[in-house]
């Protein structure tokens, strides 16, 4: 991730220009950043908005102490947006941070430090994986659901040992 102070630099390919602004726009306003927006920004070329758009990925949130950088809070949201919100709306308004921030081939990523360099927040994208779900985790828990917890308990006992 570059510096915030550096962030307008690592806009400049033009797979990212698209979104550049509107990512110095949102730093701006979310963190109140000295930000100097360059040019104005660039329509981008033909058929790039499209691609942009069907590369959505989904963000995982994590909200770190602010005094000693445990981990307190992790949340995965839709998009860098809803990511970059729920940030703001949970570090306090009247304090000091370091953003860093970058935006390439239409995927996200945001770190907010503290003034002596702990890590309060991050916003990263992740993989949409699939996860097949097995029948017996299916069973507990539909059983959980009925108010019956046994199940999904036995899930994470230990197994019997062989004779």
């Amino acid at each position: 991730m570059a510096p915030a102070n550096e962030t307008p630099r690592a806009f400049e390919a033009p797979a990212q220009i698209a979104s550049a602004h509107e990512l110095r726009q949102l730093a701006q306003d979310t963190f109140g950043l000295g930000i100097q927006p360059g040019a104005a920004p660039m329509t981008p070329a033909p058929g790039l908005e499209s691609d942009l758009s069907a590369m959505k990925a989904s963000y995982k949130v994590f909200l770190y102490d602010r005094e000693y950088g445990d981990l307190t809070d992790a949340v995965t949201t839709d998009s860098f947006d809803a990511g970059v919100q729920l940030v703001r709306d949970r570090l306090p308004v009247q304090a000091d941070y370091v953003v860093e921030a970058t935006w390439t081939r239409g995927i996200g990523e945001m770190e907010v430090r503290s003034p002596r360099g702990t890590v309060v927040a991050r916003v990263q994208p992740v993989d949409d994986t699939d996860v097949t779900v097995q029948p017996p985790v299916t069973r507990a828990c539909t059983a959980l659901q009925v108010g019956d917890g046994a199940p999904l308990e036995q899930l994470f006992s230990p197994l019997p040992e062989a004779a």
